[in-house]
């Protein structure tokens, strides 16, 4: 009686588990070709915050540049604004490099992205994961 019961909370504890403690680093690397560039190029990664409503919403234009959509061009309170640049490598070893020119000093991250099913895909420094987020198909509108 102990095993079915022991079973069936693992069940239920990793089915209740957030995304981030069932992020895997180490398979489904985004690499080879140009693919990660064509990944994000015109595409919106949108983060959730764990209370509801977005954490994060950075739209990737194709001419490098990194924007953070907020809630809106015309929003008088919180405008769309320019975040920094991006940038991919790629082949066997890609990786995307987020500079952030906005808040003052610049200051750049690289992870490797890997896909975690469907549109969501994992950031990742090394088998630490920094942020999933779900990839909305194309820019300017903001996450659903």
């Amino acid at each position: 009686m102990i095993k079915p019961i022991f079973y069936a909370s693992v069940l239920l504890y990793s089915i209740s588990m957030t995304g981030e403690a069932m992020a895997d680093c180490t398979t489904n690397r985004v690499n080879g070709g140009n693919t990660l560039n064509s990944l994000l190029s015109g595409n919106t990664i949108c983060v959730a915050k764990s209370g509801g409503g977005w954490e994060s919403q950075e739209e990737h234009l194709a001419n490098g540049q990194l924007w953070d959509y907020k809630l809106g061009t015309g929003d008088a309170v919180d405008p769309r604004k320019q975040l920094g640049t991006w940038s991919a490598s790629n082949g066997n070893n890609a990786a995307v490099t987020y500079t952030y020119t906005a808040f003052g000093t610049p200051a750049a991250h690289t992870y490797q992205v890997y896909s975690a099913g469907g549109s969501n895909y994992d950031f990742c420094k090394g088998s630490t994961l920094v942020a999933s987020g779900t990839l909305k198909s194309g820019t300017g509108a903001g996450c659903p």
